[in-house]
């Protein structure tokens, strides 16, 4: 459906006034802070639980990106601590965080399972890769994701 000029304006209009019926008609809360120490039910540091994350960067940068110039920039930013993930959950994919490992299936196909074996050198990629599979829908036709 495509609106003309003086319909979007309505269609802004009367959503804004939505928003601020429903803010007008929501009762309001009250927090109270119990500071008692013997009432403390736990309790977390926030330069521990805060920080930043380096998400997703491609393996071609990850020289550029952990260089201690850009780690310092980062870190005086103010954000806390660093992290990097691959996030492959977002995305439906199997992260192999060690690139040494081995195939299930000899011919290089199936899963790839990383070796558990620490070395000295430094792990400085990892991966992330789609999942083939099949999976059924409710109608009972079987779909390849």
């Amino acid at each position: 459906m495509q609106l003309r000029t003086g319909s979007k304006k309505i269609y802004v209009m009367l959503s804004a006034i939505a928003v601020l019926a429903l803010a007008i008609c929501a009762p309001s809360q009250t927090v109270k802070i119990d500071a008692t120490p013997s009432h403390v039910a736990n309790t977390f540091s926030p330069i521990r639980a805060l920080g930043t994350t380096l998400d997703r960067i491609p393996s071609n940068t990850t020289d550029i990106f952990f260089r201690p110039d850009q780690i310092k920039q980062v870190l005086e930013a103010g954000w806390g601590p660093m992290t990097y993930r691959q996030n492959t959950e977002l995305f439906v994919q199997a992260w192999h965080w060690n690139p040494k490992g081995r195939w299930s299936d000899p011919a290089g196909n199936g899963y790839f399972v990383g070796d558990p074996t620490p070395s000295k050198e430094m792990i400085r990629h990892s991966y992330g890769y789609s999942w083939m599979m099949e999976t059924s829908t409710p109608t009972g036709k079987a779909i390849l994701i």
